[in-house]
């Protein structure tokens, strides 16, 4: 096989891009393995980006590889020639070497260094937002799901009726990724604890303390970037018979924990529904 047969061209040396023996190897390997990612450009793109600045010249001012740019100097097609495709059926610059022709013509550096430069920091940083949305999506499941709070249910000493309605907030926060959240909220369970605020009997009467959920007040179920928070309000209905001599030594400023409430409830999340729950602690305070 004669050189002739192939249109191969290789010019004038460049002395500030000379090569030794490694170069040369991995120069044939830069472009043997174009040739096995020639049906994928992006994986083109990936193995130039991780190539040295003098290979890059090389191969470019050797017009082996054909270099496309956008209008922001960011690398984008990268093909190999047909001189490039003869040129490693020749042998490429490993047989050169060992015949003595490996030539180079001159570059114009300036415009070169540009847009090399700046398609390969376009290209880089490309690559890398692409590596972390993968990880993102692997691990978003334990890192980013919503943060959920829950303020304190709060219990006056208000004694207009034996039956009171009472208000709690449960607040969601996004935290990087989308969740929808249900109306599927419960109360699991509570508990009050032995205070002597709260008569349980009365004249016989067993009148033991007794919560439950009325209604759930969602306006915007969605969390995400654009809506960053949403506060769930929870419409309770109360029974408790207080006890009227403890309470007026109840000062305003006075505060007790009457016991703890448990609250359950799910949400969308990656397209999968969430089962979660909060507790919180039922303060009695000073209206």
């Amino acid at each position: 096989m004669k050189k002739s047969d192939f249109n191969i061209n290789i010019t004038s040396p460049n002395i500030n891009l000379s090569l030794d023996e490694n170069d040369i190897k991995t120069l044939d390997n830069i472009l043997k393995e174009l040739v096995k990612r020639e049906n994928d450009s992006n994986q083109q793109l990936e193995l130039l980006t991780n190539t040295s600045m003098k290979y890059l010249r090389r191969i470019n001012e050797d017009e082996l590889v054909n270099f496309q740019f956008d209008k922001d100097y960011k690398l984008i097609n990268p093909e190999i020639t047909k001189k490039g495709y003869d040129f490693i059926k020749f042998g490429g610059y490993s047989k050169l070497s060992s015949n003595g022709r490996l030539n180079l013509k001159k570059i114009f550096y300036d415009p070169w260094t540009i847009a090399i430069l700046g398609g390969l920091i376009v290209g880089y940083i490309l690559l890398q937002i692409s590596i972390k949305k993968e990880n993102t999506n692997i691990n978003s499941y334990k890192l980013i799901k919503p943060l959920i709070r829950v303020e304190p249910y709060r219990v006056t000493t208000k004694m207009d009726s034996f039956t009171n309605i009472d208000s709690l907030k449960i607040e969601f926060t996004y935290q990087g990724t989308k969740s929808i959240i249900n109306e599927n909220f419960r109360i699991v369970n509570y508990e009050f604890y032995d205070k002597p605020y709260i008569l349980k009997e009365a004249q016989g009467f067993d009148m033991k303390p007794k919560i439950n959920l009325l209604e759930t007040f969602i306006t915007n179920p969605i969390i995400d970037s654009v809506n960053t928070k949403e506060s769930v309000i929870l419409q309770i209905k109360r029974k408790m018979l207080l006890s009227g001599s403890r309470i007026a030594y109840f000062e305003k400023e006075d505060k007790e924990i009457l016991g703890v409430i448990k609250i359950s409830f799910d949400y969308m999340f990656n397209d999968s529904v969430v089962k979660d729950s909060i507790s919180t602690n039922i303060y009695f305070e000073k209206e």
